[in-house]
Formats: structure tokens, C-alpha cells, sequence
């Protein structure tokens, strides 16, 4: 399982939008879906990468934490969010279990909860 949280204007508003993905692959997909690279080329090209862990966020649970860069031709790079492949699997089920604010788009089932 994979999380990602995009850059937002608050800390709170960034986690409004979590999603979890299978893969990074995945992930890449759904972040740069409808523009105009195809998935292969954003991952071929590199347009979208993952830069080195910068710590863990225990706020949230999440260990290990990198960034996810955007990387255009022509453009410098710029960081539109964080994911992390190592959670506090407790933790993410209670905050499921409290909020709609989290979003699942790849994953319907996380260890057997359910949530639509």
C-alpha cells in the first residue's frame, strides 16, 4: 500500500486529499490523469519522481516520507506532494474510522474495512 498527499495551502487541507495506490506506477497515473503525457512516458520521461525520505510524519502515521516531484522539460523541478510505502496501519484504521476526509481511489478494501 502506498499513501499520497499533495501539496495544499495548509497541512490540513493536504490531508483532505490522501489517496492509496498499489504502486507507484499507479500513483503517477492517477496524479497526472487527462494531461498530456501517456503513463508511460510520464514514468519513461521521468516527468513525475520520487525524491529521498525526508523523515517520518507522526502526525499522520506515515514512516519514511518522500516527495513527489514534478519534472516538465524546459521547467524547474517542483514538489506537488508526499507519499509514504511504510504506515502505522492502527493509526490509519482509526483515522479511517473517524473521517470521511480520506479518499480511496485504487484500494476498496484496506485489511478487510470496507469504506465508500
Amino acid at each position: 500500500m502506498l499513501m499520497y498527499r499533495p501539496c495544499r495551502e495548509t497541512y490540513e487541507e493536504s490531508l483532505k486529499d490522501v489517496a492509496m495506490f498499489e504502486s507507484v506506477e499507479t500513483m503517477f497515473y492517477q496524479i497526472y490523469e487527462g494531461d498530456e503525457f501517456s503513463v508511460r512516458e510520464v514514468i519513461s520521461k521521468s516527468i513525475l519522481s520520487l525524491g529521498d525520505p525526508i523523515g517520518d510524519d507522526d502526525q499522520i502515521g506515515w514512516k519514511d516520507v518522500k516527495p513527489v516531484f514534478l519534472n516538465l522539460p524546459g521547467e524547474e523541478q517542483k514538489c506537488i506532494g508526499y507519499c509514504t510505502m511504510e504506515v502505522d496501519r492502527e493509526f490509519i484504521l482509526r483515522e479511517l474510522a473517524k473521517t470521511e476526509c480520506w479518499r480511496i481511489t485504487d484500494m476498496d478494501i484496506i485489511r478487510g474495512i470496507k469504506k465508500v
